[in-house]
């Protein structure tokens, strides 16, 4: 063989199809940036359509649509979620992901968590009444999966430092059926 170059190989007809794919995407994306409201634009430039919808042609800007408020009684039914130090007026919450294995009651949070809250607290009780480390725990949150969301409020004025974090995840770990309690640092990771 000569000391030519070897040709651009795209994986076959998918590799082709995938490369297809992403070109689009990425066409889509910069179409749909370069319609959108200079950053100096008021609120009502950006809400009001130019044109009816019936006169928009390709290249116009595309009418932005805001979603109606919600009413209070829709943001009061959403289950309660808390992230890893949510800042409130009482302390921080530090929240755990946490996996108890063999405990009846795992099961019935687990299960009932979305669909029956009263349910999973009536177990989540259960369980702090056999395990009394868990009782400055509250239950926010459960997977299908098995895994479980404790949160931990801190008292007020007491930052959530990673040897905070870590002191209240031995507490935790004190059960001998938690497989796992890992601090959700999701949202905000504890300062050193």
């Amino acid at each position: 063989m000569s000391g030519g170059q070897t040709p651009l190989h795209l994986g076959g007809p998918l590799g082709l199809a995938g490369l297809a794919m992403l070109a689009g995407a990425t066409g889509i994306f910069v179409m749909a940036g370069s319609n959108m409201a200079s950053p100096g634009a008021s609120e009502t430039e950006i809400a009001a359509p130019t044109r009816p919808a019936a006169d928009l042609h390709p290249g116009d800007p595309l009418p932005v649509v805001r979603p109606a408020e919600l009413p209070a009684s829709a943001e009061t039914q959403r289950p309660a979620e808390t992230t890893l130090a949510q800042l409130s007026q009482d302390g921080s919450e530090i929240v755990y992901i946490v996996r108890i294995k063999g405990e009846p009651e795992i099961d019935v949070i687990t299960r009932n968590f979305k669909r029956d809250r009263a349910a999973a607290d009536i177990a989540w009780a259960n369980l702090q009444a056999r395990y009394p480390v868990l009782k400055d725990f509250r239950l926010v949150g459960a997977s299908y999966s098995g895994e479980i969301r404790l949160g931990y409020r801190l008292p007020p004025g007491l930052e959530p430092t990673r040897a905070t974090i870590n002191e209240i995840q031995n507490r935790i770990l004190q059960v001998d059926s938690v497989a796992y309690a890992d601090p959700d640092y999701v949202a905000q990771p504890g300062k050193e």
